[in-house]
């Protein structure tokens, strides 16, 4: 699509006169290589280059398309006569189109692969990393080490157990344990998934997290998986009763929580129609996400070159626009008596007062004194006058003339009685507004076409949006809190948070007022101790347990290679999805 650059432009020499037959060259901005324009909005028809005016020294493309130059982009224009003297030259005349709603927002996913470090955008999204927010999940931390026993290392085997041929074996029908210390804090209270493989010959085995013992002594072969509520310790055991058999592929997960986490801007880079990380995302579905909240920060750095180079071009294209704006007006000293009919006045040169045009001619006196008709002829080179006059006011013989392009006039009235009054009413297929005594109504927006809320979330429909519907638009937070975590989950703020619940420490769920549609929705979780910066270096939040009534926040300290949860005294979360 291509834009006007100046509506009806007309071009004029260093004297004021129009550049009859003179010749328009474009270029693409600051260069001297000739750059297409159009001869109508749809882009499709390249106009000549260089273009010729017309005697009134107007762009013409033939069949009475006049006076537009239609533009894509940013232009160098040089004007010149039709003998190529008295050039002038604009430089950076540049077009802007508008940018779609549905362009308002933007979320992606990809799937890592565990070694593919960039990943390519559907949209541009500029080089700010600051700009948007992106999610990776590289799984759930796993608190044991050498769980497939490669290698006879980290565990610490009782009488009876060996290590080899990634097993570890019980023989003699056994009844010590094997156990190692896990690799990452294990939390008292908290939910672990111990899920490892036996073959039992004799007797049974039973794992145990933190000195905890699980729900079941195994005394046949399987892969088992059961949940075990963390002791004390930061052990990681299993434990044989007259056990002979073996041990592999042991792994120790929470039970609750998601392994997705929000990337910092320093730990990637944001190239515009792609992102890299600096370090490769494990293997998953969907496990890479990005949100942005608006698709122009994109445009922003170009646009405020193109903005400044519009500028400057603004103030060259202002001067040519107020030079065209004194051909439309004109003074006169010519003795003339207020009447109907043809009068005849002397005026300035090379005005541009076209036959059938409308003009008020008054009395700089006295503008009440004036006249009011369509010009008949103009003599450019002369600056004689004649107009057809149909309406005047006042009354006498006037030589101050001033002159000015009118519009035509519209049918009067009936009058209205002194003292009484009534409904004045706009109609158009129907009554649209009505101004009664004292009051306006507006009987239409009741049965005007409202966006309903499919609409709303699809963005499909040019309708009405109402206030209570807004909040089912796809790029409007459906729900947010800010929260004191330290000592009881108390909201200081929110929007479709009906309460919050403290679980433990640093562990709180927060419930909706209204249900999410489903679980597959976005949370943008934070948590702090202070209010400044400084005093919060090593905090960070994660979110789970997702429902569509609920969610979970765990907050903590980041600042060592463990992570403990500890209460918050802000908590805040946002969340985006549909409701």
């Amino acid at each position: 699509m291509a834009v006007p650059l100046v509506p009806y432009i007309q071009y004029f020499d260093s004297n004021g006169n129009p550049r009859a037959g003179g010749k328009v060259y474009t270029y693409a901005a600051n260069t001297t290589t000739p750059k297409a324009t159009y001869t109508a909005a749809d882009g499709i028809t390249q106009a000549a280059n260089p273009i010729t005016l017309n005697s009134a020294g107007m762009p013409d493309h033939g069949s009475g398309n006049v006076g537009m130059i239609w533009i894509q982009g940013a232009y160098d224009f040089v004007v010149t006569n039709a003998d190529g003297t008295d050039p002038i030259t604009v430089r950076n005349e540049t077009s802007f189109n508008t940018i779609s709603p549905a362009g308002a927002s933007f979320f992606q996913t990809w799937s890592g692969d565990g070694t593919t470090t960039t990943f390519p955008l559907s949209q541009p999204l500029g080089t700010d990393e600051n700009a948007v927010l992106l999610f990776v999940d590289n799984g759930l931390p796993n608190y044991v080490t050498n769980g497939d026993f490669a290698t006879d290392t980290i565990w610490t085997k009782g009488a009876g157990w060996t290590i080899g041929s990634g097993v570890a074996t019980a023989t003699g029908a056994i009844s010590t344990a094997i156990s190692q210390t896990a690799n990452a804090t294990l939390i008292q209270g908290q939910s672990y998934t111990v899920t490892y493989t036996v073959t039992v010959s004799a007797g049974s085995i039973v794992p145990a997290i933190g000195g905890q013992t699980g729900p079941t002594a195994h005394n046949a072969s399987g892969t088992f998986s059961e949940t075990i509520t963390a002791g004390a310790t930061q052990l990681i055991a299993f434990t044989g009763t007259g056990f002979t058999g073996t041990l592999d592929n042991v792994s120790v997960k929470p039970t609750q929580g998601s392994g997705r986490q929000v990337v910092y801007p320093t730990e990637f880079t944001l190239n515009n129609t792609s992102f890299t990380l600096a370090t490769p995302p494990k293997a998953g579905t969907n496990n890479i996400a990005m949100f942005s909240f608006s698709t122009l920060v994109a445009a922003a750095s170009a646009s405020a070159a193109a903005a400044e180079a519009f500028a400057l071009a603004a103030n060259v294209s202002a001067g040519i626009a107020a030079s065209q704006a004194t051909s439309f007006t004109g003074t006169s000293t010519t003795s003339v008596l207020i009447a109907t009919g043809s009068q005849i006045f002397t005026t300035q040169t090379n005005k541009n007062f076209i036959p059938g045009e409308f003009l008020t001619i008054a009395s700089g006196a006295n503008p009440a004194n004036y006249m009011y008709g369509q010009v008949t002829s103009y003599v450019s080179l002369t600056g004689v006058l004649t107009v057809n006059v149909t309406t005047i006011g006042g009354s006498g013989t006037f030589a101050d003339w001033n002159i000015a392009l009118s519009g035509q006039q519209g049918v009067a009235g009936g009058a209205v009685a002194n003292g009484t009054y009534g409904d004045v009413v706009v109609t158009g297929g129907g009554t649209i507004w009505t101004i009664g005594n004292g009051a306006i109504t507006f009987p239409k927006l009741a049965t005007a076409a409202v966006a309903t809320q499919a609409e709303m979330e699809a963005e499909t429909a040019s309708k009405l949006a109402v206030a209570s519907l807004l909040k089912y638009h796809p790029g409007v937070a459906k729900a947010w809190v800010n929260f004191n975590g330290n000592g009881g989950a108390v909201i200081r703020a929110s929007y479709n948070v009906s309460s919050t619940t403290r679980n433990s420490a640093g562990d709180y769920t927060v419930n909706f007022s209204t249900a999410m549609s489903s679980i597959n929705y976005v949370v943008v979780p934070a948590g702090a101790t202070a209010t400044t910066v400084s005093a919060n270096v090593g905090w960070a939040a994660k979110f789970g347990n997702l429902a569509t009534t609920s969610f979970r926040i765990t907050t903590g300290n980041d600042g060592t290679t463990t992570t403990t949860l500890n209460d918050s005294n802000l908590v805040t979360a946002v969340v985006f999805g549909d409701l």
